[in-house]
C-alpha cells in the first residue's frame, strides 16, 4: 500500500499537468532518491519542474474493534522549480516566452490537488502538514533549482491476521518478490486492493531460500 500511495500521488500530479489544468508540464516525476550522484547519472538532461515523493515514516498503530489496525503514515512531496536567471525567479516563477512556475506556485498546486483526496485508494483523505525548504545538495544546486517539501498525512488500514498464529508452522521457506524501484507493478491481481503476492511473473527480482530443519 505504501508504494501504491507514492505512485498515486505522482499519478495525480501527472494527470493534472497532462490535462493542462496546471499550465505546465513536469520534467521529472519520481520516487525520492537516496543517492543523488547515481540518480542524476541517468538523468543528465533533466530541466524544468520536478517532483519526488518519499515515505517519511509512520505513527503509532491504533487497533480497532473491527479487527483492523489504523496506521498513520506520512509522506513528503518534494517540488522543485528551475531557473538559470536567479533565486527569485526559481521561487516566484518566470513570465513571457520562457514562462515557468516557481516553487511557491508548485506547492500551492500540489496542495490543491492532494488535500482531502483518498487517491481512489482504501486510505484516509490526505491531510496537508508542514512545508519545508529543501537545502540544495551539489547536484540540485548545479541545476539551479528551488525545492520545497510538503508533508502529506493519511492512515492506512491493516487487517489483523485472521488465522491461528499457532498453526503457522516453522519458518522453513523464504520467498520474496522485489519491486525495484518501487513502482507498484509487482502484483498478481492488480484489480484486488493491496499487493497480491507471490507475483513472480511481474516481479523485478525474486529470492527463494529453503531453510534446513535440524
Amino acid at each position: 500500500m505504501i508504494a501504491q500511495i507514492e505512485n498515486a500521488i505522482l499519478g495525480r500530479l501527472k494527470a493534472a499537468a497532462d490535462s493542462d489544468a496546471l499550465g505546465y508540464r513536469f520534467g521529472l516525476l519520481d520516487s525520492y532518491p537516496e543517492d543523488w550522484d547515481e540518480y542524476f547519472k541517468d538523468k543528465p538532461n533533466w530541466r524544468g519542474t520536478a517532483a519526488w515523493v518519499t515515505f517519511a515514516g509512520c505513527g503509532a498503530a491504533i487497533p480497532t474493534d473491527d479487527g483492523q489496525v489504523h496506521w498513520p503514515v506520512n509522506f513528503f512531496l518534494v517540488l522543485a522549480a528551475e531557473s538559470s536567471r536567479n533565486e527569485t525567479a526559481r521561487r516566484h516563477g518566470e513570465t513571457g516566452a520562457a514562462a515557468q512556475p516557481g516553487s511557491y506556485q508548485m506547492m500551492i498546486d500540489a496542495v490543491q490537488l492532494l488535500a482531502g483526496t483518498d487517491l481512489n485508494l482504501p486510505i484516509d483523505n490526505i491531510a496537508i502538514g508542514a512545508a519545508r525548504l529543501v537545502r540544495n545538495n551539489a547536484q540540485l544546486a548545479a541545476r539551479n533549482v528551488s525545492a520545497y517539501a510538503v508533508e502529506l498525512k493519511t492512515k492506512i488500514f491493516v487487517q489483523k491476521f485472521q488465522g491461528d498464529p499457532e498453526a503457522i508452522g516453522e519458518f522453513l521457506t523464504f520467498h520474496a518478490n522485489w519491486d525495484v524501484e518501487p513502482f507498484g507493478n509487482v502484483d498478481a491481481a492488480p484489480g484486488t486492493p493491496g499487493a497480491q503476492i507471490p507475483a513472480d511473473e511481474t516481479a523485478d527480482a525474486t529470492d527463494h531460500l529453503e531453510i534446513r530443519s535440524e
